[in-house]
Formats: structure tokens, C-alpha cells, sequence
């Protein structure tokens, strides 16, 4: 041990010693490293920005548990003489199907209207209205910011109560703090503001929603008794997605006496789709990572064996007074390695470097983590080791006589 401590600083001292007397080729050598590294943590932060992206979006949607019943669009001529004999999605058909399949959390009750004109101050704008049961919001991580969401005294009642998102607020009041109890023209009635809808910034489609209780939609629109378009429903696990689609298509295909007028599609479904489709972008920026360290790995390999030949008689001498072969291997891996380390240790900080770029100026929110930098660091002295063996094998393997010659 004491003897493989001692060849150890050996070796160190004398890697240091050649790659300081050459240390403007070390820095060209080790550039390619250097591209590596950055390459390699910026498109990690982005393939992390993606998947946090779609598991944002998916939590907008309510989550993988959420599976949704929508009325199938008419094709042809045939579907719609058929599709006219039925009486379309029933909300009391989806609320039967919930009761008697046990893995089903609770019904989504939800209506999407036309954009509307949205009017106070004398000032207006446009918003995407929503009609909204209690069980839907929750499910959909809908919050208040300000003000409060709907109680159960607004559902049983037939007030005009509504929540905003921030861009109309923003739009009609100016300062959000002065909005809640104040009134806004829609639909040519009155709404009283209850709350303003929590988002992440303005441009989130939910800072320009309008929402108001399902149980109000109903009776000023008269929708109780008449076919909706879509429906979702929670499950109590995303596990039951298939079997779930499966029963409800099963089941509401015999309540509309065989009429396949509807479509089933779950969140779960969605994430695959999402995935498949940035997979292409993940293989892209993987292939570009893997490609810039391979030339810098045959930046050294090359360097190394320049090195070789230049240092032939040292070589010699260390033979001659001693060294083995195992020494002479691990000097010039460490050399490699530490060649590596000179251009993949900044490389590193450089791209650590794209967390503190400002929000907004990429697409995708960079993210890394500690084990990102540990595995960029790993990476860099594999790709040393890997560059080094060969010309470390090959000095190991010189014979002394031969050597001295030079």
C-alpha cells in the first residue's frame, strides 16, 4: 500500500509537471470536454424542463386519473341519421355508471361556452366562459388567490357568482385587490366576483376564464334535461384507466341502444401521446450530447499519443530504474483523466449556468439536479479513461532497451 501511495504522487507530480509545461495544449485538448460538458447539462436541463412541462399540463388536466366522455362529431351522412336517433350524453346516464362501477371517484359535471364579451368599467375583453361543479375544480387544482372559491350555498342557490382570472382582472380593474365583490356584464347578466383564479403568470390559460357553478348553468341556460358534450370522471387510480374506458364504453353504448355516439379517451392516454411526441427531441439532444464528448475523447486519445512519442525516452529511464507496467498505465490514465477534469470542470459550471438565465427566454424552465452535476463529472473522467487506455497500454507495454534508444 505504502509503495502504490508513494507511485501514485509519483505519477500525479509528474502529470502535472507535463501538462503545465504544455499547458496551452492541455487547454486546446480539453475544449472538446469543455463542449461536452455544457452540452451535456444544458440538454439535460431541457429533457427535465419537457417531462416537468408535461406533468405540469397534466396536473391542468386534472391528473392521470381523470377519463373523459366527449359526443363523437358526425362523419358522414350515415352517422348522422343514426346519431340523430339518439338522445346524446345524459349527465343522469354518466351519475348511473359512477354508482355501479366502485372505481369510480365521482363525476366531473363541466360546460364549455363560446367566447363571450365580458364588460365593467366601460372597459371589456374577451374570456372563455366555464361552467363548473364543486367536484371538477378540486379535481382540476382550480385555486383562489384572492377572494373565495364557491360554497355549497352557491350551488343550491340561483345567485349570479362567478371567479376571474388574472388578465381579465387585470384588463377591467387594473389593481386585483379592489375586484372581489364587484360587479361584470356577460351573457347580458349580472355577476357578482367572488374570487380570482390562482395562476403561475398571466399568460396561463386560466388567467382568462370566466366560472360559474354548474348548478347555475342549468337553470339559467336550461341544460338540465338536454345532452352534453363531454363529461370526465375521476378514478380513485390511474390504474383503472383501461378497465375503465372499457366498462363505460360497454355501458353506454347499450343506454343508447347500441349507438356508439360518443368517444372515451383518458389523461393517461394523453401522457403516453406527450411522450412519444418529445421523444424525438430527447433522442436529438441525447445524440447531440453523446457526439460532442466522443470528439472530445478523440481530442485526448489524439493528444496522448503525441505525448506518447514525445516521451518515449522518459519512458526508458522510469523502466530502467524500476517502474512497472501497471505504473506507467495509471500515470498516463491519470494524465487523461486529469485532462478530462481541466476542460469538464468548468464545462460543468458553464452549464450550470443556464438556471440563471431569466424565466421566460426558453420555451422549457431548465432544471438540474445535484445527481445531473455528479453524472457530468462521471462522464468526464469515463470519457479520460476511455481516451487514455490505449496510449497507457502501449507505454506499459515498451520495452526498456527499445525505449532508451530514442
Amino acid at each position: 500500500m505504502y509503495r502504490f501511495i508513494q507511485q501514485f504522487k509519483v505519477s500525479i507530480t509528474l502529470c502535472l509537471l507535463e501538462l503545465w509545461s504544455n499547458r496551452m495544449r492541455t487547454v486546446i485538448t480539453s475544449f472538446g470536454i469543455f463542449l461536452g460538458a455544457v452540452s451535456y447539462l444544458v440538454n439535460v436541463a431541457f429533457i427535465r424542463g419537457i417531462d416537468e412541462d408535461m406533468k405540469r399540463n397534466m396536473e391542468e388536466i386534472g391528473g392521470l386519473s381523470i377519463v373523459t366522455i366527449k359526443k363523437k362529431t358526425a362523419s358522414t351522412e350515415e352517422e348522422k341519421i343514426t346519431f340523430s336517433t339518439s338522445q346524446g350524453i345524459q349527465l343522469s346516464e354518466i351519475d348511473t355508471i359512477a354508482k355501479k362501477l366502485t372505481y369510480i371517484k365521482s363525476t366531473l359535471p363541466k360546460a364549455d361556452l363560446e367566447w363571450e364579451m365580458i364588460k365593467a368599467n366601460g372597459k371589456y375583453t374577451y374570456t372563455k366562459p366555464i361552467a363548473a361543479s364543486r367536484e371538477y375544480l378540486d379535481a382540476f387544482n382550480y385555486e383562489v388567490e384572492k377572494g373565495r372559491t364557491f360554497t355549497s350555498n352557491d350551488y343550491s342557490s340561483t345567485l349570479n357568482i362567478c371567479l376571474i382570472g388574472k388578465r381579465i382582472v387585470e384588463t377591467l380593474f387594473g389593481n386585483d385587490s379592489n375586484c372581489i365583490g364587484k360587479k361584470v356584464t356577460i351573457f347580458n347578466k349580472t355577476f357578482t366576483i367572488a374570487g380570482i383564479i390562482k395562476t403561475e403568470d398571466s399568460g396561463s390559460w386560466k388567467s382568462i376564464q370566466f366560472i360559474f357553478p354548474y348548478s347555475l348553468y342549468t337553470y339559467r341556460f336550461g341544460q338540465k334535461n338536454k345532452g352534453i358534450d363531454e363529461i370526465s370522471v375521476k378514478l380513485i387510480s390511474s390504474d383503472f384507466a383501461e378497465k375503465a374506458i372499457t366498462d363505460i364504453t360497454r355501458m353506454l353504448k347499450q343506454m343508447h341502444r347500441g349507438i356508439m355516439d360518443f368517444e372515451i379517451e383518458a389523461n393517461l392516454t394523453k401522457l403516453d401521446e406527450l411522450r412519444a411526441a418529445s421523444s424525438g427531441i430527447k433522442i436529438m439532444l441525447s445524440v447531440i450530447s453523446l457526439i460532442t464528448l466522443c470528439i472530445g475523447g478523440i481530442s485526448i486519445m489524439n493528444i496522448m499519443f503525441a505525448a506518447l512519442g514525445d516521451r518515449i525516452r522518459e519512458i526508458g529511464i522510469r523502466k530502467a530504474m524500476g517502474a512497472r507496467r501497471v505504473d506507467l498505465f495509471f500515470q498516463f490514465i491519470i494524465e487523461a483523466i486529469i485532462v478530462s477534469l481541466v476542460g469538464g470542470v468548468p464545462g460543468i459550471l458553464v452549464g450550470s449556468s443556464i438556471l440563471f438565465f431569466p424565466k421566460g427566454i426558453f420555451p422549457y424552465l431548465p432544471i438540474l439536479t445535484v445527481q445531473d452535476f455528479i453524472v457530468a463529472l462521471c462522464f468526464t473522467m469515463i470519457c479520460g479513461i476511455v481516451a487514455g487506455f490505449t496510449p497507457a497500454f502501449r507505454a506499459a507495454n515498451m520495452q526498456p532497451v527499445e525505449a532508451l534508444r530514442y
